[in-house]
């Protein structure tokens, strides 16, 4: 399905052509190394931790600070200032990227909050709301579980044995 030019392809090659696409051009030295899609358009992961998105864009779920649809892969998303990405996650409507430092941004269609931010504002349509006015994703605190299983293998969860150490992964 190219009907919006989410393969990175312009919308008239057709998935019977398949066999004869040339390679996309990304404009950027860095390598690909992770792509996260959806049915509406799709994410490339770079090595040097930054993302191409193209495809729909109505939502502004391609993070490039308007609703016009991309058919081929345009500048990088502006996450912020000094951010690395680790991995990036496509949805029909959002996108999230998660940091080195394990922090998320999501931005897109948010209806029902699923850009985890307490909200239900839109973000993405405009280059105001992108880069370092994106707000992260408060995941508030995890406990750490130190456990073992009974034959002393992999940690595991059980309510009796968690203990009270917690580690912050929200900024």
């Amino acid at each position: 399905y190219n009907a919006k030019g989410q393969t990175g392809y312009p919308s008239s090659v057709k998935s019977t052509d398949l066999k004869n696409l040339p390679d996309l051009n990304f404009s950027t030295t860095c390598n690909v190394v992770d792509i996260s899609t959806s049915w509406s358009s799709t994410c490339v992961l770079f090595d040097c931790g930054k993302i191409k998105c193209f495809g729909i864009n109505d939502d502004g779920e391609l993070g490039l600070g308007s609703v016009s649809w991309s058919a081929v892969p345009q500048s990088f998303t502006n996450l912020g200032t000094g951010l690395v990405i680790q991995n990036v996650y496509v949805f029909p409507y959002h996108s999230c990227a998660v940091f080195t430092d394990n922090s998320v941004k999501c931005w897109g269609f948010n209806s029902d909050g699923q850009l985890g931010l307490g909200d239900k504002v839109l973000r993405g349509k405009l280059l105001s709301d992108m880069g370092d006015n994106l707000p992260f994703v408060n995941l508030g605190y995890i406990p750490l579980q130190n456990t073992t299983n009974s034959a002393g293998g992999c940690p595991q969860c059980q309510p009796a044995n968690c203990q009270n150490t917690t580690i912050v992964v929200n900024r």
